[in-house]
C-alpha cells in the first residue's frame, strides 16, 4: 500500500520513507517568523494548552507551524534553516532509539528505530538512507525550510524531537525521544539535548 504525499511517499510494511520531488509553496519570511503580536498569541495559547504539539497550536490559531515554533521561547524551540540538514541529520544517528513521525491528512504514522546513516546521491538532490532498521528512503534536504528542536511540557510527560519544516512553514516530518507518556532513559534525553545544543549553535531560522 502506498500512500503519496506532496513532498512525502511512505510505503507501509517495509518502513520507507521517500521525499519527492515538486514545486513547494514558498513562505514569505512573515509567514516564517513571528510577529511580536504572534508571539503574544502563542504565549497565550500554550499557557491554556501545555505541551500541546505545534501543528495543534497551528491549526488553531490560523498561522504556520514555523511561526509558533519561532514565537516559543528558547527552552521550547531552537531553530537553524535547512542548510544545517547535515549536522543535524548526523547528530540525530547517535540517538540510541528515536520515533519518526509522519502527519497528513489528519493520519499520524510512527516509525520505531534508529536514524540511519546518509548521504547525498551523486545524480540528484536527493539525501539517501541506508539500513533496514527505522526510517530509510530518499530525503531532500533543498525543500527543507528549517528544523527545530522543541521540548514541550505538560503536566503528563515532554515531548522532545526535532521537526523539519518544509518550504510552506509546516512540518514534513519529526524525530522523537520515545516516551510513550513516561519519562525516557537519561541516557536519550542527553542525546536529544545535545542535538538541540547544536542547533542552538547554528544558523538561526528566524
Amino acid at each position: 500500500m502506498i500512500l503519496r504525499f506532496p513532498y512525502l511517499t511512505k510505503v507501509l510494511g517495509i518502513g520507507i520513507v521517500a521525499l519527492s520531488p515538486g514545486t513547494a509553496n514558498t513562505a514569505s519570511h512573515q509567514e516564517m517568523c513571528a510577529t511580536s503580536t504572534q508571539k503574544v498569541s502563542v504565549e497565550e495559547y500554550y499557557v491554556a494548552s501545555a505541551g500541546a504539539m505545534t501543528f495543534r497550536a497551528s491549526d488553531e490559531l490560523g498561522v504556520t507551524e514555523a511561526v509558533v515554533l519561532s514565537a516559543l521561547g528558547e527552552e521550547s524551540a531552537t531553530g537553524t534553516t535547512g542548510i544545517s540538514f547535515n549536522e543535524v541529520w548526523e547528530s540525530l544517528r547517535s540517538w540510541t532509539d528515536a520515533m519518526t513521525v509522519i502527519r497528513f491528512g489528519g493520519q499520524v504514522f510512527e516509525v520505531h528505530g534508529p536514524v540511519n546513516a546518509g548521504a547525498p546521491s551523486t545524480r540528484s538532490n536527493f539525501f539517501n538512507l541506508s539500513g533496514h532498521n527505522g526510517v530509510g528512503g530518499h530525503l531532500r534536504p533543498d525543500l527543507i525550510s528549517s528544523i527545530y528542536a522543541i521540548s514541550l511540557a505538560s503536566e503528563r510527560a515532554t515531548i522532545r524531537g526535532v521537526t523539519f519544516l518544509d518550504q510552506s512553514g509546516n512540518s514534513i516530518f519529526g524525530v522523537y525521544v520515545p516516551s510513550e507518556g513516561e519519562e525516557p532513559p537519561q541516557e536519550i534525553v542527553e542525546q536529544f539535548k545535545a542535538t538541540k545544543k547544536l542547533i542552538a549553535s547554528l544558523p538561526s531560522a528566524c
